[in-house]
């Protein structure tokens, strides 16, 4: 009897330790292609709920950077703002768009009572950016704010979170860091490309009321 007490207290534990384990796998292989994301999945301790949710959700785009300047021999970091790259309205953890939806609770925040994936912050900012996806294939994105002007020199980026995801299983070829300045109308590259499409615009105009002049005049000439 003691033995078969002994056999049957080593079944509970085995199957009590295969228990724990599956639980641990389930909750570690989320999203084991991504690390970067599975640790935000992890950190709420429940795959029970998953808020936000959908396809745009899923795809945001986490990448994380350091910026160095050399001076003097050494690497100097320079300060990058991630607070103010959301739309006014929607900026900020109590904005007119998401103060209602998304509230910050105990240093988490919570959607309808629930602890969400998202964490407050820059990470909170960048998926509000993200969250209004371009009509275009491309999606060129604000990831932050240098203050003042960048002056000549060496500089150095740091890939603190890189999402492998993104290239190895979605196809896609490449991400860039692009460096722009700021305009009224947007950044310069934005500037140039209206341009270009306001004097196509304004040649198609031009020849269309061209075209009008020499008809108007050679039905005037046959009549």
């Amino acid at each position: 009897q003691t033995a078969q007490t002994a056999q049957t207290a080593q079944t509970a534990q085995t199957a009590q330790t295969a228990q724990t384990i599956q639980a641990v796998d389930t909750v570690h292989t989320v999203c084991s292609q991504d690390a970067p994301f599975e640790a935000l999945i992890n950190a709420v301790g429940s795959t029970d709920t998953f808020k936000p949710c959908g396809l745009l959700a899923l795809s945001v785009f986490i990448d994380d950077y350091r910026f160095y300047r050399h001076d003097n021999g050494n690497w100097t970091p320079i300060s990058v703002s991630q607070d103010d790259i959301a739309l006014p309205h929607e900026a900020g953890i109590d904005s007119k768009v998401y103060g209602s939806k998304i509230v910050l609770d105990n240093g988490a925040l919570k959607i309808n009572g629930q602890r969400s994936w998202l964490t407050p912050g820059p990470m909170f900012e960048h998926f509000k950016v993200w969250y209004r996806p371009p009509a275009s294939p491309r999606v060129r994105n604000l990831w932050g704010r240098i203050k003042g002007p960048l002056a000549a020199g060496k500089y150095e980026v740091q890939f603190t979170s890189n999402s492998a995801i993104f290239t190895q299983q979605w196809g896609l070829k490449e991400k860039r860091i692009i460096l722009a300045e700021e305009h009224m109308l947007g950044s310069k590259g934005a500037c140039q490309v209206l341009g270009v499409v306001a004097v196509v615009l304004g040649g198609m105009e031009l020849l269309m009321a061209v075209g009008f002049f020499v008809v108007d005049r050679t039905a005037k000439s046959v009549v």
